[in-house]
């Protein structure tokens, strides 16, 4: 394994949070 196969899987992880629909992602009600 690569050594920067990690940090390429961690901007992969933040580029699908930052790009994902909010429509996708689970509903959290229990922060209030």
């Amino acid at each position: 394994m690569e050594n920067g196969a990690l940090e390429d899987i961690e901007v992969t992880v933040t580029f699908l949070e930052m790009h994902v629909p909010p429509a996708y992602s689970p509903p959290v009600p229990y922060n209030r």
